[in-house]
């Protein structure tokens, strides 16, 4: 067997393009995020949307959906953004409660949500 293609002549050949995997989620930088933040495991994994078990398990390199790994790719990208854009932890931070802090975080959030997104051309 060999890895010879016969094509017609005059026929044409189309390559997809080369892809490279996304990288593993490095959860050892999440959890240094979320202590920089001043968030809970509860309170990202709220945010996450997602378990505490999942959690520990991706934090002990346990294997995730794509799906799953792109949403958590998407959220960290907000909490960054949370950070440079607003300046998280700020003042209030620090003195908040953990809810409270969640519920600013959460608002932060979704007004990021409601952000229309500029384009560059």
């Amino acid at each position: 067997m060999t890895n010879e293609v016969i094509v017609e002549p005059g026929a044409t050949i189309t390559v997809a393009p080369f892809v490279p995997a996304p990288k593993a989620i490095d959860f050892e930088k999440i959890e240094a995020l979320r202590k920089h933040m001043l968030l809970t495991v509860n309170s990202l994994v709220t945010v996450f949307g997602t378990t505490r078990v999942s959690y520990y398990n991706w934090l002990k390199g346990g294997k995730m959906r794509k799906a799953t790994a792109d949403h958590i790719r998407k959220v960290t990208r907000k909490l960054l953004t949370v950070m440079t854009q607003h300046g998280w932890p700020y003042d209030l931070v620090f003195v908040a409660s953990q809810p409270e802090r969640l519920k600013m975080l959460q608002d932060l959030i979704e007004n990021l949500d409601k952000e229309p997104t500029s384009v560059i051309h």
